[in-house]
């Protein structure tokens, strides 16, 4: 019935059910039958997938993404990513799609750093930073829209990029711009950085 109207009010009941639903290992079992199913049509496989993205199931984190891998052609492949990219939960989710930051299909990679983006806590903005460095990036994959520098920070994240907004190296504007999409206390956490400056050169460059 949801998939029918592809009903976003059906997808909001099913977001994050928590550890205590008893019916929803024989549900997401269903939901990945229905997902994997061959004449599925494309929103069935959307509305399913993201019904998985949306459960905070690392479990079910792993399926889509082992659907990515083994999608039939390019297109289910990307319907599967766009549905990873939605991803919700907590920082077990995130360790497991941590693994697939430097993974050779390109696209689960870059949806994982997507899935990565939307979590908003401290490991994840560890995750990304991290990553940023290993590769030797400044941008931090800003400029495809994802990555530290496009993460709304949980306010425990604030003082981990207030530390990185300090450092004012190359990668600190990735710490700043994150901060500015917090809302208010960012940006006070950003003018703070500044006015106790002694480089304002530096300071330049990072705004």
């Amino acid at each position: 019935k949801g998939v029918e109207d592809y009903d976003d009010i059906i997808l909001e009941q099913f977001t994050l059910p928590g550890e205590d639903c008893a019916f929803c290992p024989e549900l997401y079992r269903e939901v990945t039958a229905l997902m994997l199913k061959e004449e599925a049509s494309e929103d069935e496989k959307a509305y399913y997938s993201e019904l998985l993205a949306i459960s905070g199931r690392p479990e079910n984190i792993e399926t889509l993404t082992n659907a990515i891998r083994d999608a039939a052609n390019e297109d289910n492949a990307e319907i599967f990513a766009e549905s990873l990219e939605l991803t919700l939960g907590g920082d077990n989710v995130v360790e497991l799609l941590s693994n697939f930051l430097e993974d050779k299909n390109e696209l689960l990679q870059e949806s994982s750093v997507a899935a990565i983006t939307n979590q908003g806590s401290k490991f994840a903005a560890q995750t990304l930073y991290e990553r940023a460095v290993r590769r030797k990036d400044p941008n931090g994959d800003y400029n495809l829209g994802i990555g530290l520098g496009e993460m709304i920070p949980d306010e425990s994240t604030l003082p981990y990029l207030q530390e990185l907004t300090l450092k004012k190296d190359e990668y600190s504007h990735m710490a700043v711009k994150s901060l500015l999409n917090y809302g208010y206390d960012g940006v006070v956490l950003v003018f703070d950085a500044l006015t106790n400056s002694t480089n304002p050169e530096q300071d330049k460059k990072i705004l």
